[in-house]
């Protein structure tokens, strides 16, 4: 720890030298141990195993952290499939693989690329393949660390969340499971573990939006210790007639259970982020019948539309933009179960997107939401990332920034603040730091005649019109619809522990290699930041 500055150079911390604000030097907020430690934005991902690949693309990156282990799981188009597997099957042969993963056994200071968990030859029975958006959990007393995706997107298998479990510190995962095969169309899973002293130690949720008789969001528990055996449908615990967007989950000390996201009535009111109470171990949800109280709205959402458009560039067209949403990431500080949320919604005047934060004791009671950012343009900031220290008393956030090209509000770099806990009111005092080490441009096929040529794009994600397989005229093809034009993923990952924080995202800095044309290729990059002393 860098507590110490030891300004008169006489080798003692003197009167006045003992303290954290002696090593914040600069006045910024940050000891000389942050910022050493920011100086390194290190890479999780092995790019060389993309050399040649058209398909180069990583994101949405999740991770844990057990016996110094740092596992990230991520999207990884390499083994994918052309426009996800939406377009004719036989135009696109071979089961999609999404879902990559590195492990980290020095801290986070190096990775090694696993590739994917994904099963042998032979032993993929009806896995059929699966379709990213992954999320990992960890059970740190039995040492299971669990990976949760989204399944195919092959017409007839996208149902059910796929599971994997490690027992190796994540090392390696067993053949994926399917839970909750009831729900169809199923998109953005979430797992979390139990891992309170008590009954209901060991516990493990999942939840999924999609559909059965009627749409929201489902969940599944796990209660024999080890996340092998699991209910055998899901049940259903948001209100039908809206959309359930981002659904998350997280367990509280005293292990009662809490959903949050983001609830859409589709053109019948305004977006809110809701919270809903699911009672210890969820009992709420699977008692017979299921009594669940109201959820509890932990703020409105000003944008109209859950898709954000955010353009690549302040001359870009209209339609070339990319995907935000304004999506909630949840935590819990696990010696108060204090509950934090924090979310993307739009600015003042012109100002597309800014983060916001807002908690709660209790689930039930939420303060005003308060802006994180501070800087003074009206550039976008999203796609926010969370993480709390385990005692409670700081809490970390990092998000997607544009504040450095205040013409352009093109290129983006990634921003973060430590907040002392407890905290009430403005946040617009704190230090925001910069945390990538080099600001890099939006990466998506998008609009624009020049990235509809071929190699101008990864054809996983495809612009609208293209006809697969990569520039084959086919007549028996379907060119791409325009879903994936406007895809850069949905979120980034953060965890925390006693000593550190850590933070993975995905960056557009680096060159392809090997391919058509050389272009920006999103990989992981992480950071690992020791709390301030304060």
């Amino acid at each position: 720890q860098d507590y110490v500055e030891d300004r008169n150079g006489n080798g003692q911390a003197d009167t006045g030298e003992w303290s954290f604000n002696s090593a914040n030097t600069d006045g910024i907020g940050l000891g000389d141990l942050q910022e050493y430690e920011l100086t390194f934005n290190v890479m999780v991902n092995d790019p060389a195993q993309d050399y040649g690949n058209e398909q180069n693309s990583q994101f949405e990156p999740t991770l844990v952290v057990l016996d110094g282990n740092v596992v990230v799981a991520y999207v990884d188009s390499n083994q994918g499939i052309y426009a996800g597997g939406e377009a004719d099957p036989s135009c696109v042969p071979g089961t999609p693989h999404f879902v990559g993963y590195a492990v980290s056994r020095n801290g986070g200071a190096s990775f090694l690329d696993q590739g994917g968990p994904h099963p042998a030859p032979g032993e993929e029975g009806d896995y059929k393949g699966d379709f990213g958006d992954p999320v990992l959990a960890v059970d740190d007393e039995r040492r299971i660390v669990y990976l949760c995706s989204n399944p195919s997107r092959f017409a007839g298998f996208q149902y059910g969340i796929r599971l994997w479990r490690s027992t190796d510190g994540g090392l390696a995962f067993s053949p994926p499971a399917t839970l909750a095969p009831n729900v169809t169309g199923a998109d953005k899973p979430w797992i979390a573990v139990d891992n309170y002293p008590g009954t209901g130690r060991h516990d493990v949720y999942a939840v999924v939006k999609g559909q059965v008789d009627t749409q929201g969001a489902w969940i599944v528990r796990s209660t024999d210790g080890q996340g092998s055996v699991w209910t055998s449908r899901a049940v259903r615990v948001t209100d039908a007639s809206v959309a359930a967007h981002g659904p998350i989950i997280v367990v509280r000390p005293d292990h009662t259970v809490f959903l949050f996201w983001c609830d859409d009535p589709v053109g019948a009111g305004n977006l809110t982020i809701k919270a809903l109470n699911l009672g210890t171990r969820a009992e709420n949800a699977f008692s017979t019948p299921p009594n669940l109280p109201p959820p509890v709205t932990v703020s409105t959402i000003t944008h109209p539309e859950f898709i954000v458009p955010l353009r690549r560039s302040n001359s870009a067209a209209s339609s070339d933009y990319f995907r935000a949403f304004p999506m909630p990431v949840a935590t819990v500080a696990p010696s108060s179960g204090h509950l934090y949320v924090a979310l993307p919604d739009k600015g003042v005047g012109a100002d597309q997107m800014d983060i916001y934060f807002t908690q709660s004791s209790d689930g039930v009671n939420w303060a005003p939401r308060v802006r994180v950012n501070n800087d003074t343009t009206s550039n976008d900031q999203w796609m926010p990332a969370m993480a709390v220290k385990p005692d409670g008393s700081q809490l970390f956030m990092a998000w997607y920034d544009r504040r450095l090209d205040p013409a352009n509000n093109s290129l983006i770099d990634v921003y973060g603040v430590v907040v002392p806990l407890p905290t009430s009111g403005s946040l617009q005092s704190l230090f925001n730091f910069r945390i990538g080490t080099q600001s890099f441009p939006p990466v998506f096929a998008g609009t624009l005649i020049t990235y509809n040529d071929l190699g101008y794009f990864d054809p996983v994600y495809p612009p609208f019109g293209v006809p697969l397989p990569f520039g084959d005229p086919n007549e028996d093809c379907i060119p791409t619809s325009s879903v994936y034009a406007h895809h850069v993923g949905e979120y980034n990952g953060a965890w925390a522990d006693d000593v550190r924080v850590h933070l993975v995202w995905s960056d557009n800095r680096d060159d392809s290699f090997g391919t058509l044309v050389v272009r920006k290729q999103p990989n992981i990059r992480a950071i690992r930041l020791t709390w301030p002393a304060w």
